[in-house]
């Protein structure tokens, strides 16, 4: 008689699991970002570890010498008579490269000295106000229509210039090209347009989420059947977002190859989003831990109505088909949750080896049941 009632109730929990799971990589990602990028202490500490990253401090390194070089004074080592005196110029020579040479030296000292994490932290600092630009659209701080987000490396580039005995530059030392690239993306408009969404919807996005989720439960006839599809749906979420970021570290590796004033490699994207990551692995474990206990205490509740039966591995492959296909979900999930970082082809890879391993216990199921 009830039927009819139950079954729309159990559509609309369904669907309110679902929109939870479609819900939780946006709601993770708001709060991350409004908790991490957004406050500028927070950002400072995300970033800091690149200033002992080898391929960043070579990059720095190189950057700042090459810009220091157009600007240092070199009239000690090319005097006007070298200009009217044949051959004094060649004979000068030696000493414009003595120049160069401890220009660059000086350089790589700082660079790679303890002092430069403190320079490093100056420079994100500064350039904090340049994504807070990117996110809010204020444009504050300077246009960021050609698709970049940059560090001032002008800082270091005076230290170091300021280090060297006898040596000065021959006008400002601070050029525009003392800049490192961060990030760099013809389509940083849309990027611009879907950060400041989520950064709006940063308290939303999360209350939304845990009340349809509350809703599910509270709805359900079985709560903590409920319950457990709650955190197999919440941890699904998680893994989504874990393999998003994969596929946008793979996305951002590719934008950046080949390009100068780059750090190689995915090191500023793995930086920036590792509190993502630590958020998310968090979650996902706090889900998989409420589904098993939610599954665990629905099955006691229930064993003691059921009648007891054979214990072949049939008898309870038929009771507990459900067991063997979340063990299969929640294993490749934490292959993904696990693997740093997950490309495209890895999830790919789980993907279709889940959907394998799924078709080999729907077909021992059929078999303990025939």
């Amino acid at each position: 008689m009830d039927a009819t009632p139950r079954s729309g109730r159990r559509i609309f929990v369904t669907i309110m699991i679902v929109l939870a799971a479609l819900l939780t990589p946006l709601a993770v990602t708001a709060v991350w970002l409004d908790a991490t990028i957004l406050n500028q202490d927070r950002f400072v500490d995300t970033m800091a570890p690149l200033a002992s990253d080898p391929a960043v401090q070579d990059l720095v390194a190189e950057r700042v010498s090459t810009e220091l070089l157009k600007v240092v004074d070199r009239r000690e080592t090319t005097p006007p008579a070298a200009e009217i005196i044949p051959g004094l110029g060649d004979v000068l020579k030696p000493m414009g490269e003595v120049l160069d040479s401890a220009v660059v030296e000086g350089v790589n000292v700082l660079v790679h000295s303890p002092y430069f994490e403190s320079l490093w932290r100056t420079s994100i600092r500064s350039s904090h106000k340049v994504v807070v630009d990117l996110i809010k659209g204020d444009n504050k701080y300077g246009s960021i229509e050609n698709g970049e987000v940059t560090v001032d490396l002008s800082a270091v580039g005076v230290t170091a210039l300021n280090r060297l005995p006898n040596v000065s530059a021959n006008g400002d030392p601070t050029t525009p090209g003392m800049r490192l690239t961060l990030f760099k993306s013809g389509a940083l408009t849309h990027v611009r347009t879907a950060l400041n969404a989520l950064d709006t919807l940063s308290w939303f996005l999360p209350l939304v989420t845990i009340l349809l989720l509350a809703g599910a439960v509270a709805m359900s006839t079985r709560r903590l059947r409920a319950l457990m599809w709650c955190g197999v749906g919440l941890a699904a979420g998680v893994t989504l977002l874990k393999a998003l970021l994969g596929a946008g570290r793979s996305a951002y590796i590719d934008a950046i190859s080949g390009l100068e004033s780059f750090p190689p490699g995915g090191s500023v994207f793995d930086t920036l989003v590792r509190y993502l990551v630590g958020m998310s692995r968090v979650l996902f474990l706090v889900a998989v831990v409420v589904a098993v206990a939610a599954f665990v205490a629905d099955r006691m509740r229930s064993s003691g109505a059921e009648p007891r039966r054979s214990g072949s591995i049939e008898s309870w492959l038929d009771r507990n088909a459900g067991v063997p296909r979340a063990a299969v979900l929640v294993l490749g999930a934490l292959v993904i949750m696990l693997w740093s970082p997950p490309g495209l082809l890895l999830v790919l890879a789980v993907v279709v080896a889940v959907a394998v391993a799924v078709a080999l216990v729907e077909v021992a199921v059929l078999v303990a049941r025939s």
